[in-house]
């Protein structure tokens, strides 16, 4: 038998009704005995049968030989259930034209017991297929049968579209079993890498370049985010590069965050961490960007680092240069974080003013812990104050004061706003730049004595957690009196 296509039977129905004769139902459970002569009728409504198969068939093969799936976009596999975005296409051949008959975008998602089939009977003209049960199930339909319960009794062949055995899906038409949580397509064609050029994966965008000749880079298409090597899945990741030879096979472990390479025929070389990552995740014109990574491949924890940028430091002059980071471990929002952040600014007469703060952002309350200068200076806190009596070597001074009476002068002092003048009465009212916790804090004051005065002294004493009250007494004489005098300030944080 040669490869030529073989003819037709020429028996057809267009002959007389009365050439055909159906035998009878116990005829054609036995057929006819030894010696028995049918009637000529018989034998045409034999071969007439036998014609009508024949086309039946090869309409049937025609169709299924030629029939594709494909979408516009990747379709996913949880295991339980196919989800898609986009059209799911039939397109198939029959009686020398091509039809495409389609699954809609709104019956995602499509959810399938273990056992259960999607079968659909297509028709012969471009059209939507609706999802009806198994029992009414016609031509432009598809239902979720068991294949148990498939009939292929219809007047119209059915088409296994998908199928679930276990946790995998069975997709007939591509010869292929899907594993659980794997975003696959239809139609898509994975080109082939040859030895030396390189592939990059955009995981965000969901597309994929590709060198096509030294230095020169082609924009290939959206989806294949996976390529399978038999039943072993490599997953293209953000931002990882891995160059392998001509032939050489990349197997990958989402669970246990490992990679193998075929190292030659039948070997596998073990890397352990494969491919954690980061990815850029946002940019702004101010100079801050954030980057997330997580500490398994592409699932696990989450982790973000923030970095911001002020300005632009120079070794002298007026200018002030910031450096933020900000680790955040949480993924939702910026609930708890640590802030280190460096202010560089030298100022033209040469004084240094550069600081180091440590802040933290504890249950959406943010707050200054520490601020460093470069002389190891710690400056008080700002938003809100350390606890109260803390011990640490940082406890030093928190305010000081040398107070000249006659020019009313606080140019020699730390954290002094204002002085409230005496009037005579020796009354001094302190007003620091930054309040206490508390109005219970220890402060100390001197009078300046000189020669041909009387003796004196200051009294002094917390007024508010924000003032401090200031008494110079005269030992001859009833009240207050004027006077310099000098204060330090311990206080209670």
């Amino acid at each position: 038998m040669g490869l030529s296509k073989p003819d037709h039977s020429r028996w057809t129905t267009s002959q007389s009704s009365s050439n055909f004769l159906e035998p009878s139902e116990g005829k054609k459970d036995i057929g006819w005995q030894a010696g028995e002569r049918p009637p000529n009728q018989y034998m045409n409504w034999l071969q007439n049968k036998s014609y009508e198969w024949e086309v039946y068939s090869e309409h049937q093969f025609d169709r299924i030989d030629s029939l594709i799936l494909g979408s516009g976009a990747l379709l996913n596999w949880s295991g339980t259930q196919i989800t898609f975005s986009s059209d799911i296409s039939i397109v198939f051949k029959f009686k020398n034209n091509i039809y495409t008959n389609t699954i809609d975008s709104t019956d995602s998602p499509i959810a399938l017991a273990d056992g259960e089939a999607v079968v659909a009977i297509l028709d012969e003209s471009n059209a939507t297929l609706t999802q009806v049960a198994y029992g009414s199930i016609t031509k432009g339909d598809y239902s979720i049968v068991p294949l148990s319960s498939l009939t292929e009794n219809t007047s119209e062949h059915e088409v296994i579209l998908f199928w679930r055995s276990g946790g995998g899906l069975v997709i007939p038409q591509l010869r292929q079993i899907l594993q659980p949580g794997l975003d696959f397509g239809l139609g898509e064609v994975v080109p082939y890498v040859q030895a030396g050029q390189k592939f990059w994966w955009d995981g965000v965008s969901n597309t994929y370049t590709w060198e096509v000749s030294p230095n020169v880079i082609q924009h290939v298409c959206a989806g294949v985010p996976v390529v399978n090597y038999a039943s072993t899945v490599a997953r293209f990741l953000d931002g990882v590069s891995i160059s392998v030879k001509s032939g050489q096979k990349i197997h990958v472990d989402d669970i246990g965050d490992t990679y193998f390479i075929e190292s030659s025929p039948n070997r596998l070389d073990t890397y352990a961490g494969g491919y954690r990552h980061l990815s850029l995740i946002s940019q702004s014109g101010d100079g801050i960007f954030a980057v997330q990574g997580y500490d398994n491949g592409i699932t696990g924890s989450e982790l973000r680092m923030y970095h911001e940028r002020n300005g632009s430091p120079l070794q002298n002059g007026d200018n002030l240069g910031v450096h933020s980071f900000r680790g955040l471990n949480s993924v939702s929002a910026e609930t708890n974080f640590i802030s280190i952040k460096a202010i560089a600014n030298v100022v033209t007469d040469g004084a240094e003013e550069s600081t180091l703060t440590f802040s933290q952002m504890l249950g959406g309350a943010f707050a200054v812990r520490y601020t460093f200068k470069p002389d190891g200076l710690l400056l008080p806190s700002l938003d809100p104050p350390p606890a109260a009596n803390y011990m640490t070597r940082g406890a030093v001074p928190k305010a000081w004061l040398d107070y000249n009476d006659d020019s009313g002068s606080t140019a020699n002092s730390f954290n002094i706003d204002s002085v409230g003048d005496d009037d005579g009465d020796g009354l001094y009212d302190v007003n620091l730049d930054l309040d206490y916790a508390s109005t219970g804090y220890s402060t100390v004051a001197n009078y300046q004595t000189s020669l041909g005065v009387s003796d004196r002294y200051a009294n002094c004493g917390p007024l508010t957690n924000g003032s401090i009250r200031v008494t110079i007494f005269d030992i001859s004489s009833v009240g207050g009196v004027d006077g310099d005098f000098q204060l330090i300030s311990i206080g209670d944080q």
